[in-house]
């Protein structure tokens, strides 16, 4: 599936930058008059793709954050830390890159920049799902980027991050949730997104349906996402939609057309420079033609597999090629060849830790044991196969990775603890003046001839008592012969009321264009009529009036915020959660009373 990440996609990238380009970037940072156009200057260069080797950029990447610690700005430091991070991805130092992202995270949190904490979020999961095969916490990551962006209304971002959720879910085989999430992704990206990465998410979805074995639903996508490619003009994502053809057809044992679409994947690849594509495209002819029995091609095209994966220093590409080699050698009867693929595959799998690839070298030396008659060296490696097996989700993650997570997490409790002890001082500040006022109000009163301080807390508390018992329960309700007659009792309708106003409080539910009442009643294991009974009866409204008031709610703080002043009117509407001008003009007329455009001009 396409990686939307730029972090994971600079693990393909070595190009080098020439030493006329890295003496004019000198040039001009040694011209620079300021510390702050020289940081400008190198995260300009460092973000252009194919600029600089790895420990080029890694370099750069760290005078970039010596130049944002000495001017002291928090957002530069943040930026510069993210550029560490993939410059220790392209280092293959996944772990220094993991605290660099944890690092810049804090920062964004602290300066509440949101946006950029859910893309660091995002970041962590990335490495999780590709550098350590760790599929549980990737997708614990992609959910705290989900909840920031959702929280905080930033509905750009949840294309990428659903999209990412589904990719971890079809790797760890739940490919029905995968659906799931990529239909959402989908809908999601129906008006923010561009054609490209519209393409990318239908190719995706067709993947999913080709491993769910639905050909009709799988076709159906691969010919629109075929389509955009076409029309664009985009090799990489053509050469893609072959690739897959090709898979499919192999497995139908349609040898000739097989063949065509990994020959024409290879071609688009080639044209637009892919690497990581044609070396896929490579391995997959190697495979096919292993299947047709034509030993030779099958070794040269898994040869020009293991050349272009080391060039690009794709470990985890090079290991299955070997492997793919050694049971081929195996197969022809060349052992000692055989002996020696699966040799080296072992010893780049164990100095990865790629776990997965290891049970299946492991069952690769107990066949060839077996077939050379060692049988007590069949059975050793065979054990070591199963018990590579048992290891959790093939998870990669090192102690020092665990370690990372342990103190960030510990220091998201502690930041909690401090702000909850200042939270609790300042409450119990208040209560002491609030207290004090009281008496003195008290005492004035009492001076006056007017009621007793004693009447007056005793009617205040019955008060309280009073909105308590309302907020908590609905026994006192004059609807009880409707709950009777429904089905749905008082407590279960309490339930279901704190459940409904959680989710459009909590979780922003109503910034969803695509929300409905059904969808709604999924997340609340409950049906339409006992949901709707409940809006109407203790609301006073019906569903889509509470959401649209919510709407309005929202584009109203939206108008006025001096932050968002540069947000159109429609753009407004979009991100209150209407998914047409005519439906947001006409719910803020409802509930205000003025149009969009007269409720700015009168507020600002």
């Amino acid at each position: 599936m396409i990686l939307l990440s730029l972090a994971i996609s600079l693990l393909f990238v070595t190009a080098t930058g020439s030493p006329e380009s890295l003496q004019l970037l000198q040039k001009r940072l040694d011209t620079a008059k300021t510390d702050e156009l020289r940081y400008r200057i190198i995260k300009n260069e460092l973000y252009r793709p194919g600029r600089f080797s790895a420990s080029e950029y890694a370099r750069f990447a760290r005078v970039a954050l010596e130049i944002s610690r000495r001017l002291g700005n928090r957002d530069f430091e943040a930026e510069s830390l993210h550029l560490c991070g993939l410059g220790h991805i392209k280092e293959n130092k996944y772990e220094e890159s993991m605290e660099c992202f944890f690092q810049a995270r804090r920062l964004h949190r602290e300066g509440e920049n949101w946006r950029r904490v859910g893309d660091m979020n995002q970041e962590i999961g990335h490495l999780f799902q590709f550098a350590f095969s760790d599929y549980p916490r990737a997708l614990d990551f992609y959910e705290k980027a989900r909840q920031v962006y959702v929280e905080n209304g930033i509905r750009q971002r949840l294309f990428s991050v659903l999209n990412n959720t589904a990719e971890v879910h079809d790797k760890a085989g739940n490919q029905v949730q995968a659906v799931e999430y990529l239909l959402r992704a989908l809908r999601v990206g129906e008006t923010n997104t561009s054609k490209l990465e519209r393409a990318g998410l239908l190719t995706n979805l067709a993947e999913v349906y080709q491993d769910l074995q639905n050909e009709i639903h799988s076709r159906e996508y691969l010919q629109q996402a075929l389509n955009i490619y076409l029309e664009e003009n985009h090799f990489n994502g053509q050469g893609r939609i072959h690739f897959i053809l090709g898979k499919w057809e192999q497995t139908k044992e349609n040898r000739r057309q097989a063949e065509s679409h990994l020959q024409k994947a290879l071609d688009f690849f080639s044209r637009y420079k892919n690497r990581h594509g044609i070396s896929q495209a490579q391995h997959q002819l190697g495979v096919f033609r292993a299947e047709a029995g034509d030993a030779g091609n099958a070794f040269a095209f898994f040869r020009q597999a293991l050349d272009t994966r080391t060039e690009s220093r794709d470990f985890l590409g090079r290991v299955q090629t070997l492997l793919a080699m050694g049971r081929l050698a195996q197969k022809t009867g060349d052992f000692s060849t055989a002996r020696e693929y699966l040799r080296e595959s072992l010893e780049l799998s164990l100095e990865k830790g790629f776990n997965n690839e290891l049970k299946e070298v492991y069952a690769g030396f107990s066949s060839l044991s077996s077939v050379l008659g060692d049988n007590s060296s069949a059975l050793r490696y065979q054990r070591l196969a199963q018990e590579t097996s048992d290891k959790v989700a093939g998870s990669r993650i090192t102690g020092k990775v665990m370690g990372l997570l342990l103190t960030y997490e510990q220091t998201r409790i502690n930041s909690r603890m401090s702000r909850f002890k200042r939270n609790l001082v300042w409450a119990a500040g208040l209560l002491l003046l609030l207290a004090l006022a009281l008496v003195l109000s008290a005492r004035r009163r009492a001076n006056a001839g007017m009621r007793s301080a004693r009447d007056q807390i005793l009617q205040l508390k019955q008060a309280l008592d009073s909105l308590q018992k309302q907020i908590d329960t609905l026994d006192e309700s004059p609807d009880r012969e409707k709950y009777e007659k429904s089905g749905l009792s008082l407590v279960n309708a309490r339930r279901l009321l704190q459940g409904f106003l959680r989710l459009m409080e909590q979780e922003r539910l109503f910034l969803d264009p695509e929300l409905t009442l059904k969808l709604v009643c999924e997340r609340l294991y409950t049906n339409s009529s006992y949901l709707s009974q409940v809006i109407n009866e203790h609301l006073g409204t019906s569903f889509k009036d509470f959401v649209n008031h919510l709407r309005v709610e929202e584009a109203k703080r939206l108008l006025i915020d001096s932050k968002t002043q540069n947000l159109t009117i429609i753009t407004v509407g979009f991100e209150a959660g209407f998914n047409s001008k005519d439906a947001f003009a006409r719910a803020f007329k409802k509930f205000t009373g003025v149009t969009p455009k007269e409720f700015r001009k009168r507020d600002t």
